[in-house]
């Protein structure tokens, strides 16, 4: 009679039986490592192709941003250097006015001098307005036979009645308050019949007695 012991119990026999099924799938598996089955994550790894693929579009994406910096800093730089230019002529436009109204000099008038005062102290509003035809009427500046003081260049003025004048810069004084100021003197005048008047003979950088 065979020992119950040495037999086993049928619940003993059943896990035997599971545990020996679960020895041979794993042999299985171990055998046959080609098989995938349910129980197994499949695991994709990168490719070359992918991974070149990621670099080169990161790549560009750098570029775009590099060459939109550039061309923003190149803006601002034509920018500055249009700014730098405009000062720069500018600078040299009052340098060239500064240094022309430095050019005093005297000038004996042989007859009646004529010229336009300014508007308000505003000089060259005045020559504007006498250009412009709006203002005609000349004032008296200084008798013959007087030392007048200018300031060169000429500025040149067509009339309607065909005549050219030529104006300088001349310097008054109030001979009560002292007061200085400018105004346009019109030193020599051509008309249309050919005829020169020259109202200032002659110009020097010292009056002298005459």
């Amino acid at each position: 009679m065979h020992s119950r012991s040495l037999m086993g119990t049928p619940s003993n026999l059943s896990k035997k039986i599971g545990t020996a099924a679960a020895t041979v799938r794993q042999q299985n598996d171990i055998q046959q490592p080609g098989v995938v089955t349910s129980d197994m994550k499949i695991m994709v790894e990168p490719t070359s192709e992918t991974m070149v693929g990621k670099r080169t579009e990161w790549l560009e994406k750098q570029e775009r941003r590099l060459s939109a910096t550039m061309q923003e800093q190149k803006t601002e730089h034509d920018k500055m250097k249009a700014r730098v230019e405009s000062v720069e002529a500018n600078s040299h436009a009052q340098a060239m006015q500064l240094f022309q109204d430095a050019q005093w000099m005297y000038g004996w008038t042989t007859t009646e001098l004529f010229g336009i005062e300014s508007i308000d102290g505003k000089l060259y509003e005045a020559l504007g307005a006498y250009r412009a035809a709006t203002t005609s009427e000349l004032s008296s500046l200084a008798p013959a036979g007087r030392w007048a003081l200018l300031s060169y260049p000429m500025e040149e003025v067509s009339r309607e009645n065909g005549a050219v004048e030529m104006l300088m810069k001349m310097r008054t004084v109030n001979v009560n308050t002292g007061q200085p100021s400018l105004c346009w003197a019109v030193v020599v005048t051509r008309h249309s019949s050919g005829e020169c008047q020259r109202a200032i003979g002659e110009f020097t950088i010292a009056p002298y007695p005459k």
